[in-house]
């Protein structure tokens, strides 16, 4: 085979795999800056039921309130990046699945011209020496 033609596709399928592994990067990254927000907002609630009284019954409410939303968006964050991953994966192996037939092809072709070339060759050697 052709080494830089070999070296393109090797390079995307390394490319593909890297992005992949940075999708994971990126979901975590997020599912924790969604902790962290939780966190503040559970924090922000404590010192002000804290700070005034008789807001306890308010602010478990909004607590819990804020809780069912953030542990939606928790489900629908999961959900996404399952989703994506998954089709990016399809997409990678559709890919490399064309890649190689596309090798395959590029090699039957190049195998074909050169036999064509020592055709030609044959015969012109036939020409001179007759």
């Amino acid at each position: 085979m052709y080494p830089s033609v070999l070296r393109t596709g090797s390079t995307q399928r390394r490319v593909t795999a890297a992005a992949l592994d940075s999708m994971d990067s990126q979901e975590s990254i997020q599912r924790r800056s969604l902790e962290l927000q939780q966190a503040a907002v559970h924090d922000a609630l404590d010192a002000f039921e804290a700070n005034v009284p008789g807001t306890e019954t308010a602010t478990d409410d909004i607590r819990e309130a804020f809780d069912e939303q953030v542990e939606v968006l928790f489900e629908n964050h999961e959900a996404f990046f399952a989703n994506v991953s998954s089709e990016f994966e399809v997409s990678a192996d559709v890919y490399d699945e064309m890649t190689d037939e596309y090798l395959d092809a590029l090699d039957e072709q190049v195998d074909m011209l050169l036999d064509a070339h020592e055709d030609v060759e044959a015969q012109s050697t036939e020409a001179i020496e007759a």
